[in-house]
């Protein structure tokens, strides 16, 4: 849905990982380099590369930068940064850009961050008004509100 909306090319599993501000667990790290006592980067068998940061000595190590060049199962590249983060170490800023021809620029304030709440069925269930016309995801990025069509509206 964020791609059809916003151009930005994650699927569900990438766009959780982002919002997390952490990577999978079964990730396969390739290579990992050191810049002074404060910084690490780490790159990923599948090529992408997180730069971890952290304050002091014995502070853990938090994500703060995610570059993806793009693989053969989703060509674009894109750069996420990370920061405000809470207590539980969810980033409260989230901002995504594309590197390659697919520009876009989306910034995600996280507010209220509760991690492994349980909820309700109810906020699974969608209660759409009598008045909504059904859309695809693929007429939704034909006629969006990021598409020429759908900035002329505006």
């Amino acid at each position: 849905l964020l791609d059809a909306l916003a151009d930005v090319p994650l699927n569900g599993a990438e766009l959780r990982e982002v919002l997390l501000g952490c990577t999978a667990p079964d990730a396969q790290v390739s290579e990992v380099r050191s810049f002074g006592e404060r910084w690490r980067s780490v790159r990923e068998a599948r090529g992408d590369t997180l730069y971890y940061h952290r304050d002091a000595d014995g502070q853990p190590w938090q994500l703060v930068a995610w570059v993806s060049p793009g693989r053969r199962d989703r060509p674009l590249p894109w750069r996420a940064e990370f920061s405000n983060r809470d207590r539980s170490g969810v980033p409260g800023r989230v901002v995504l850009y594309g590197l390659g021809e697919r520009r876009f620029d989306v910034q995600l304030q996280l507010t209220d961050i509760e991690v492994n709440r349980d909820l309700d069925r109810a906020v699974f269930e969608l209660r759409a008004p009598a008045s909504a016309v059904p859309m695809s995801i693929d007429d939704l990025r034909r006629n969006g509100p990021m598409t020429v069509e759908g900035r002329r509206g505006q």
